[in-house]
């Protein structure tokens, strides 16, 4: 919103393939800034003085920064921004209430389920490589749901590009591209009458055939297949995990 309260939106930050972007559903941005292989909570709402946040394994996190010189694992191996499908609009959150929720693969199950929480507020959640075996079963758990509980289901994915927060301008590289669900909240019982703010997980995702676009640390734009192998994508997503990525491996 501008200082008149009307809504601004550049049409740089829209995809041309998606076709709810911006598209009068007013969720207005489709790139989003990696975070990486953590999961979820990369602050906590205590007040000040205690008020903290997390490091990222991305190049990018919540109300701090990193530079070029973070980056050890190469610009050229390191995604920086990914593109991402918006919601549609027709299932549930920020107001509006659909029954049946509309299933389209660009919304996302919020809810609380004991899965995702168990791991999004461990001390090991800066990195799914530290317990790849309970976030599959998480990221299990959250299909699930989206496969069956329509109140569940939100459809406001990409809803603001000046928002800095997981859903709306930030993605993480835990779920494979173009996943059956565009993401996942699981810690709040509120489910989608709240933000998508601390998801545990935010896909990549697009219409285009086969994979997603990505801007890499170095400026150039890759082609990451739907069937990148697990490790390799989480790889790509890390800025200083020591990981050893071939180009051809993605």
């Amino acid at each position: 919103m501008n200082s008149t309260g009307t809504l601004r939106v550049i049409a740089a930050f829209l995809c041309p393939s998606d076709p709810n972007a911006g598209s009068g559903t007013g969720n207005i941005n489709s790139y989003h800034g990696s975070y990486g292989t953590s999961i979820s909570a990369l602050y906590n709402y205590t007040p000040a003085p205690n008020f903290s946040i997390r490091q990222s394994t991305g190049l990018f996190t919540y109300l701090q920064s990193y530079d070029i010189r973070d980056v050890t694992d190469g610009t050229s191996n390191t995604v920086a921004f990914g593109e991402a499908l918006t919601g549609d609009r027709r299932a549930n959150g920020l107001g509006q209430s659909n029954t049946p929720a509309s299933r389209y693969r660009g919304n996302l199950p919020m809810g609380q389920f004991s899965e995702v929480t168990n791991i999004s507020y461990s001390a090991q959640a800066d990195n799914a490589f530290n317990f790849p075996v309970q976030v599959n079963a998480a990221l299990a758990k959250c299909r699930d749901v989206f496969r069956t509980q329509d109140s569940a289901i939100g459809d406001f994915r990409g809803y603001r590009w000046a928002y800095g927060c997981a859903g709306y301008s930030l993605f993480n590289t835990v779920q494979p591209p173009n996943d059956k669900i565009n993401g996942c909240r699981g810690d709040h019982a509120g489910g989608p009458t709240v933000g998508m703010d601390q998801s545990a997980f935010m896909a990549a995702s697009s219409q285009h055939p086969g994979g997603v676009n990505v801007c890499m640390a170095d400026g150039s734009v890759r082609f990451v297949k739907d069937s990148v192998s697990q490790r390799t994508w989480w790889s790509l997503g890390t800025r200083n995990g020591g990981e050893v990525v071939s180009a051809d491996s993605y």
